[in-house]
């Protein structure tokens, strides 16, 4: 029976840092391409200083996003954990032959 934790190699109980590779590269670009984005408003802002209305709702259009972004980032981790548990499960039903 192989182990049912995601990230453990079930041969030597090692962390197996392949999967968690796999796992966090996709979280890593969609933290990095709101980042960018964020970090566009925010040098626009900074360019602009001498306009008042036009920095502050170009801070608040960054900070927007960023929050956002965190957001996405927050469901895209629960969705994903939510399809890991599901793999696992479907798993250990096959095994018990269910």
């Amino acid at each position: 029976m192989t182990d049912p934790r995601p990230f453990i190699d079930g041969r030597d109980g090692e962390l197996d840092v392949d999967r968690i590779l796999v796992e966090t590269i996709p979280i890593a670009k969609l933290m990095g391409s709101f980042l960018l984005v964020g970090l566009v408003f925010f040098a626009l802002a900074t360019l602009t200083t001498s306009l008042g209305l036009f920095e502050f709702l170009l801070v608040v259009a960054g900070r927007f996003v960023l929050v956002l972004g965190g957001f996405v980032v927050l469901l895209y981790v629960i969705v994903r954990g939510s399809q890991l548990a599901d793999e696992i499960a479907d798993h250990e039903s096959q095994e018990t032959g269910n």
